[in-house]
């Protein structure tokens, strides 16, 4: 793949471009999966290379060459290689767009402009979301603070960051975390934002960027105590068997069955639709599916799963099948977590649901989107 996604490594092409700079006296010019100013600089040294191009870098920060110039390293975006956006928007024939920039393509209209009233903003959650709605607000002018009842920030993206080769998703979590911190907006972890406590903090306006909670479908023995849930699997709260089922293809259920496939169990991963991952960029899809198969994990399509026993799983598909099962894993979908809107609104708060919490997108870039624009609009 000549534009790789995060399952390949960083720099890929630079010794195949020294290779034609040995032969050429022209510059030469190397590119791909160079998201940082030190390992470029390193390229340059090195002197495999006479420039460095980056496309998707640029994409994600406009601004990195200017920040790298000025020693401002850690207010670098750096892109992830998701795809997503980017890559990914080419093949529908929108506008280009990235996971982690809400502002691309759209920057003539986007601007942040200073309030006209001052407003005292909570934040409930430091998702992607809520982080990016904090920002925005507070450099429109308000006063905000984010309640997160977790002991970290990142949501669901911080599990996003587990499975192998997404380890670059953290980078992220750590750049919001780190520009909440220059713009002075307190993060309050551990704190479960309640109506009480808002009543005592007296936010004008409350942001809820609460998230999304996984789904059990109803399938007999889905109560069993061998069931779990992905995110329990990858957030390391449960032991896995030896022998693992996954229930549900999408990209969390494979990419949750490739975390279990390194720990060296055996796992079969089931799908009731034609697909594995489909909603995966085309590239890193492309690596998931052979990292599955190179891992020997059994992938089923077109298959319903009947019943969950003490330890099997049975499912009906062209024939009937039972699979061994230590551990079954949930990865069957999530449901917006926004209990708290009606109860805020019902004490008299001006109340806005943004992100997962108001509509499952099954990506982060609408997250981020919808923060960036709420927050400019308080």
């Amino acid at each position: 793949m000549n534009v790789p996604g995060n399952y390949v490594k960083h720099a890929w092409f630079v010794d195949m471009a020294k290779e034609i700079k040995e032969i050429c006296n022209i510059p030469v010019i190397t590119v791909s999966r160079i998201n940082d100013p030190i390992v470029a600089n390193s390229i340059l040294r090195s002197g495999k290379a006479d420039f460095v191009a980056m496309g998707r870098a640029s994409l994600t920060d406009p601004e990195f060459p200017n920040k790298a110039q000025e020693g401002r390293f850690d207010e670098i975006r750096r892109c992830v290689a998701c795809n997503v956006g980017c890559l990914g928007t080419l093949f529908t024939d929108k506008p280009i767009r990235c996971n982690l920039n809400p502002t691309l393509g759209n920057e003539s209209t986007c601007a942040i402009k200073p309030a006209k009233v001052a407003k005292k903003v909570a934040v409930i959650g430091a998702g992607p979301a809520g982080l990016e709605a904090a920002m925005s607000a507070k450099k429109a002018g308000h006063s905000v603070t984010v309640y997160e009842k977790n002991s970290h920030a990142g949501g669901q993206f911080h599990l996003a960051s587990i499975p192998p080769c997404k380890g670059e998703n953290i980078d992220f979590i750590v750049w919001q975390t780190n520009q909440c911190a220059k713009l002075d907006i307190p993060i309050k972890y551990n704190t479960e934002a309640t109506v009480a406590l808002m009543q005592s903090e007296k936010p004008e306006v409350i942001v809820v960027a609460t998230g999304a909670a996984p789904v059990k479908p109803p399938i007999k023995g889905i109560e069993n105590n061998n069931v779990v849930f992905a995110n329990d699997v990858l957030a390391g709260k449960v032991h896995p068997g030896a022998n693992c089922v996954v229930i549900g293809g999408g990209q969390v259920g494979a990419e949750t069955s490739h975390f279990l496939a390194q720990m060296f169990r055996n796992v079969v991963l089931l799908e009731k639709l034609d697909q594995i991952a489909p909603e995966e960029a085309f590239s890193p899809r492309m690596h998931l599916l052979k990292a599955l198969e190179t891992r020997n994990v059994q992938m089923h399509t077109n298959v319903n799963v009947t019943e969950i026993t003490a330890g099997s799983v049975k499912v009906e598909g062209k024939s009937l099948l039972e699979f061994p099962a230590d551990t079954v894993v949930l990865a069957t979908g999530s449901k917006s977590v926004n209990g708290l809107k009606d109860e805020l609104t019902n004490a008299g708060f001006d109340v806005k649901v943004i992100g997962d919490a108001n509509k499952i997108f099954g990506g982060v870039m609408e997250a981020t989107t919808q923060g960036y624009e709420t927050g400019r609009s308080i």
